[in-house]
């Protein structure tokens, strides 16, 4: 299976494909707001989108952050695509970008172990098998109802 990943610069174009893919995913993204903000957020923000046979099956934005850090303000993979390789693609492809601009961290938040979601526990193993460890939990992101890991992973 050949998996391309492209940056994508027109803002209307990143937020059709994040809302497209988004919306598949219910289990991880299910309130409106969550995914409107989303969905305006990656206008203005590097997007990279991973293709198979020309479509997109996934895509990820990114908030840089300082010299040396980049965030991952949001990642999504089609259900259908899932355990393939695409997420791989897109954190490898990202992970070099950031290296080439002198970036040395790159963070992503998810939703901590202790809400006992088991689709978010499927996001953490999948960081930590891109090389992401815990840097620290808190409340104060998300609120009390939605504890936050931020995960980071170094050069």
């Amino acid at each position: 299976m050949d998996i391309r990943v492209e940056e994508i610069a027109e803002s209307a174009q990143k937020s059709k494909i994040a809302e497209e893919i988004l919306r598949e995913l219910p289990d991880w993204f299910s309130l409106e707001d969550g995914i409107t903000k989303y969905v305006d957020g990656v206008k203005n923000k590097p997007f990279f989108v991973a293709k198979i046979d020309g479509a997109a099956v996934g895509f990820a934005s990114v908030e840089r952050h300082g010299e040396y850090s980049s965030e991952i303000y949001v990642m999504g993979v089609k259900p259908e695509q899932r355990g393939v390789g695409v997420g791989r693609k897109l954190i490898d492809y990202i992970w070099n970008q950031n290296k080439k601009i002198g970036g040395r961290f790159l963070i992503v938040k998810t939703l901590d172990q202790s809400a006992g979601d088991k689709f978010y526990e499927q996001t953490r193993k999948f960081y930590f098998k891109m090389g992401f460890l815990p840097l620290f939990s808190t409340t104060e992101i998300w609120g009390e109802e939605n504890p936050c890991v931020v995960m980071i992973k170094t050069s």
